[in-house]
């Protein structure tokens, strides 16, 4: 045989019909009558504020300077003048000028002294590059 289906009743009405309305509990009594509101948030104590002061926080990220004009050829050059007298000599010391005398016409001051290093590496690089294999090899 099957069962009637049942039906849960409300959690909030009674569950028999005996009891009458006066001893149901009231569920939506109001509870934040007992609850202190006083309570007012003042912010950080006084240490945390002196520690605060002495101690400021680092800047935060895009507070970086921007490359001045010329910077960043200058930047590319040191590189090329660092491969120059290794590698291809010909090739990146002439690249390493180039980028130096742009950099300087950008307004870069300190690019005449990656110029003056572009030289001084493409004659490295031309010496190392004539040494005899009992030099350069095992």
């Amino acid at each position: 045989m099957t069962e009637p289906a049942v039906r849960p009743e409300p959690a909030d009405s009674p569950t028999t019909s005996d009891e009458s309305p006066d001893t149901a509990t009231d569920v939506s009594t109001d509870v934040s009558a007992d609850v202190s509101t006083d309570v007012v948030v003042e912010g950080p104590s006084e240490l945390v504020r002196e520690l605060r002061e002495k101690f400021p926080e680092p800047p935060r990220a895009g507070s970086l300077k921007k490359l001045a004009p010329g910077q960043g050829l200058a930047l590319i050059g040191i590189v090329c003048c660092a491969w120059t007298p290794f590698i291809l000599w010909w090739a990146f010391g002439p690249a390493a000028l180039v980028l130096g005398f742009l950099a300087y016409r950008k307004g870069e001051k300190r690019a005449k002294w990656l110029m003056l290093a572009a030289v001084l590496a493409m004659a490295g690089g031309v010496v190392m590059n004539n040494l005899p294999d009992k030099f350069v090899s095992n």
